[in-house]
């Protein structure tokens, strides 16, 4: 995919070097033109991480000579001779390395799925989906590290001999996005254009379920269920966990796995501890502010559970220990208690009874959550904005709060009759006339 706005300018180039929260209203002369788009590079004082690299470029503007205002970005690199262009000015040094606007917005994937530009230019697999990418031979690897994950692009020169373009020496690589690298060779280079940063990104799935990718303990800690808590220590849940049940007996068609708290990963489903306590977390990002969160849950424990998300207690499973209750499944809505940004769903789930835990003869839970950003004014998420939405926002209106931000259509901090008048205007039909 060709870059957005491209004129073939020849110039000379003189990279810029800059310190790292640099103003807001970046300096036109230190940039350099390539293609009717300025780059400028930034080496920061004692390295950056990927988002503090991130966040510091989409906070720039340049203006040109002639008053137009360009946003910024990390670099997006879309063709063969941008790529020349940015690794031949910008990356002189054996080893040194360069932030890149591209990350895989969904981590729990495989290491090439939904990588995208900050831009969304591409999104999807990188290998396969993007039309143009410069990884390196066996990129992305997705090597853990002490950071985690390598879930962020940079251009790295390799310690071969010889300097870009030509060499095959400025190819890309994924890096942890929390890894602040070496300061003395780490850099990253800004990009105006017009574009800015505006990929809307949700590293949760549309479908969550439960498996070997939450974390997981069998010791109760103090706000263990809020977003802020560290979970850096906890194991990852053992799943699938042997159970008797066919997890589609339960959940027909599923992805999900029973989990459990068993760091060896040695039990028979039997021998786990009594109690054990799960987290998930990802991230929400709804552009604008105003788009609406959905989050609905089935859940299942062998015996009871507790739910929590964003440290609030939504649902309690307390009918006991009784054998008839086992196999049953919980249908939860809990889009109320999803946030823009970093989210958690938490379960504390007993082998037993919540009143007074005993050890029976399986251990299990399941877990399948639907998660969506909707449109405005969707609160059902049927993809139309009509009168059975009316008649949900009618019904908050009516109740007393505290009400989600979400149906504050017209952003003036009350929840009232003026943002039922607003969404009149948003019906997908005339009159709001039932959407096929």
């Amino acid at each position: 995919m060709e870059k957005h706005i491209k004129l073939a300018l020849a110039m000379t180039v003189v990279p810029a070097i800059l310190a790292l929260n640099c103003a807001h209203a970046f300096p036109l002369d230190a940039t350099v033109e390539f293609n009717g788009h300025r780059y400028a590079k930034v080496v920061p004082l004692g390295g950056a991480t990927w988002e503090q690299a991130r966040a510091n470029a989409t906070g720039e503007t340049v203006t040109l000579l002639d008053g137009t205002v360009l946003k910024g970005h990390l670099v997006t690199i879309t063709s063969q001779p941008e790529q020349d262009f940015v690794s031949s000015t910008f990356l002189m040094a054996s080893w040194q390395q360069l932030w890149l606007g591209g990350y895989q917005f969904f981590v729990d994937s495989g290491s090439a799925d939904n990588w995208a530009w900050v831009t969304g230019e591409e999104i999807g697999n990188i290998s396969a989906d993007w039309a143009y990418h410069f990884l390196d031979t066996g990129q992305p690897g997705d090597d853990p590290n002490a950071f985690g994950n390598e879930d962020a692009l940079r251009m790295l020169i390799n310690g071969g001999v010889g300097t870009p373009p030509g060499t095959l020496n400025d190819r890309w690589h994924d890096f942890t996005r929390q890894d602040p690298g070496p300061a003395s060779l780490l850099a990253y280079v800004i990009e105006f254009d017009d574009l800015g940063d505006n990929f809307s990104s949700m590293t949760a799935p549309p479908t969550v379920v439960s498996g070997s990718h939450w974390r997981a303990s069998d010791t109760i800690e103090s706000d263990w269920e809020t977003i802020g808590f560290d979970d850096s220590s906890w194991s990852f849940a053992h799943a699938p966990y042997p159970n008797i049940t066919p997890v589609t007996d339960l959940i027909p068609g599923t992805n999900a796995e029973y989990m459990w708290y068993d760091p060896e990963s040695t039990s028979n489903g039997k021998q786990g501890p009594i109690e054990a306590f799960f987290r998930y977390t990802f991230n929400l990002d709804p552009e604008p502010r105003n788009l609406p969160l959905f989050g609905n849950v089935l859940l299942n424990a062998d015996d009871d559970l507790e739910f929590y998300v964003n440290g609030q207690l939504v649902f309690a499973d307390d009918d006991g220990d009784l054998p008839e209750t086992v196999d049953l499944v919980h249908a939860v809505d809990f889009s109320d208690y999803l946030t823009a940004g970093i989210n958690v769903l938490a379960i504390r789930a007993v082998d037993g009874s919540l009143a007074s835990p005993r050890d029976w003869v399986y251990e299990r839970v399941l877990v399948e959550a639907k998660i969506a950003i909707g449109t405005l004014g969707d609160f059902n998420n049927d993809s139309c904005v009509d009168r059975t939405d009316l008649d949900i926002l009618l019904a908050r209106i009516r109740s007393s709060g505290p009400h989600s931000v979400w149906f504050d259509i017209n952003e003036d901090g009350e929840v009232n009759i003026a943002d039922a008048r607003k969404l009149v205007l948003l019906f997908s039909n005339p009159r709001g006339a039932t959407c096929d």
